[in-house]
């Protein structure tokens, strides 16, 4: 495993990181498995499952329970296409059954196809299926995407079916959670705990949220949990409550843990209104929770109580970017390098500022800055790869690229993103070697294998490339790659 990006920087430099960069969420694992144990315990027999999927599926030349075996063989094996038409047969051969539709949404839950699997639990439902199957599934999809009072809603129901399912009960306080209902959640914490003592994810997150009411009950938690995050909070010693709840607060950022971050630094500000950077970091957590307007607020706040904390002034900057306001984010971002030139996070904002409005030199200098500052961090020079790569800035995108393989040689983006700068810049062999590395790191790297299709088809090598599409297809994928590689089958 590499160095994760923001690991090289400092603490607060790291917060900085964490809010320049786009926030996204994961959604396979976890939440498949728990709709995948239902639907099979309806669908399949155990020893269903064969060791070696077969090869192809004859359409409607199977029996339903060799449909059921290939479909299952074939989504164990991540050859997701092929398993998905194994499930539409078996849907065709039994029309009123909805065993095919629970499995095709389990499918695209773990494919990141939602809105599909969506309509595959309607159908399922329509056909009379288990509540509790329906009701896993549409908590897990919802979760996916981020509709938290629909996740929360659907697990609900689940629950009530199944009380005992400790992956539910985490989906639906990690809902409550992101919609800011602490207590809520506390309390699904607790009854996950009473089933499973040794889940470490739940004593971590009720000891976070145990910090608000009962410092030594939360400290007896976190001990138990004894995960990363807990240690580091454990650590902490101060006899000053707000400081406490803020740096806490801003451990749970940087462990990208916005949900559990907030409730901490509201009450850090509400025991001192006057303490700048914990409104500061309350307006980036509630951002990321995407409660734009009290985010806003304490912004503003935090720079209005601390005019000269570049904290305050690069949040608020970041945020006023994101919101479109180039002018007001650039006056902060500015006042924070003055106030902390050797911030390499605020130079590489302000290259993106320049970027946006076109100003391409003034860009390249803040980014070469950026680099100058922080020339040891994978995350810096990942950044500077992807800025110069994205707008076919090939030479500086090569330097860059080169520079984020040596310092996190085994990262399959890093040698994919080298691929594609070598591409660009016609060394074709070397791209395609890079590639075959970035594929051996990393066999679910989709847009390795998107930019292995465009390398093939660039060469003529037609049937290779579309090989190496349908085998993007076959990964979760984003939605707009979904659509380029699915028009370039129809019309390469």
């Amino acid at each position: 495993m590499g160095t994760r990006p923001q690991e090289t920087l400092s603490p607060w430099h790291q917060s900085l990181f964490l809010a320049s960069q786009p926030h996204l969420r994961g959604c396979g694992g976890k939440a498949g498995g728990i709709a995948l144990s239902l639907v099979i315990l309806l669908s399949t027999p155990a020893a269903c499952t064969p060791a070696t999927p077969p090869t192809t599926v004859s359409p409607l030349s199977n029996t339903a329970e060799e449909l059921l075996e290939a479909g299952a063989a074939f989504s164990e094996s991540g050859e997701r296409s092929a398993a998905e038409s194994a499930y539409r047969q078996l849907a065709v051969i039994q029309p009123n059954d909805p065993s095919p539709y629970l499995l095709l949404a389990d499918l695209y839950l773990n494919w990141n196809r939602l809105e599909e699997g969506l309509t595959a639990v309607a159908t399922a439902e329509r056909l009379g299926g288990s509540l509790e199957a329906i009701s896993s599934l549409r908590a897990s999809l919802f979760s996916c995407q981020e509709e938290w009072e629909a996740a929360a809603e659907h697990g609900r129901i689940a629950l009530s079916s199944d009380p005992l399912n400790t992956d539910i009960r985490h989906l639906v306080a990690n809902a409550y959670l992101e919609m800011g209902f602490i207590n809520d959640a506390s309390v699904e914490y607790e009854a996950i705990i009473r089933l499973d003592v040794d889940d470490a994810s739940a004593q971590e997150r009720l000891g976070v949220l145990l910090l608000l009411t009962s410092p030594t009950e939360a400290a007896q938690h976190l001990s138990q949990a004894a995960t990363s995050l807990a240690l580091e909070i454990l650590e902490e010693s101060t006899d000053n409550p707000a400081l406490l709840l803020g740096r806490a607060g801003h451990i749970c950022i940087r462990y990208d843990e916005w949900g559990l971050a907030a409730p901490l630094l509201e009450q850090a500000t509400s025991l001192n209104p006057e303490y700048s950077d914990a409104h500061a970091l309350l307006g980036q957590s509630l951002e990321h929770l995407g409660r734009e307007v009290p985010a806003l607020v304490h912004l503003e706040r935090a720079v209005e109580l601390d005019p000269e904390s570049p904290l305050a002034h690069s949040l608020l900057g970041l945020n006023r970017m994101r919101a479109g306001d180039t002018s007001s984010a650039q006056l902060h971002l500015e006042t924070a390098y003055d106030l902390d030139p050797e911030n390499a996070v605020i130079c590489l904002n302000l290259a993106y500022i320049h970027s946006d409005l076109g100003q391409y030199g003034p860009a390249d200098i803040w980014m070469r800055e950026a680099l100058r500052l922080a020339d040891q961090s994978p995350g810096i020079w990942e950044a500077a790869a992807r800025y110069y790569v994205n707008r076919q800035f090939v030479s500086s995108g090569l330097e860059a690229s080169q520079m984020w393989v040596e310092l996190e040689p085994d990262s399959g983006a890093a040698h994919d993103l080298l691929a594609w700068a070598q591409f660009l810049a016609g060394q074709v062999s070397a791209a395609e070697e890079s590639l075959q590395q970035a594929t051996d790191l990393d066999p679910t790297l989709a847009v390795a294998y998107y930019h292995l299709g465009k390398v093939h088809s660039f060469r003529g090598r037609h049937t290779a490339a579309e090989a190496a599409y349908r085998q993007a297809l076959d990964l979760p994928i984003d939605p707009r790659l979904r659509s380029e590689i699915e028009q370039l089958l129809i019309s390469p």
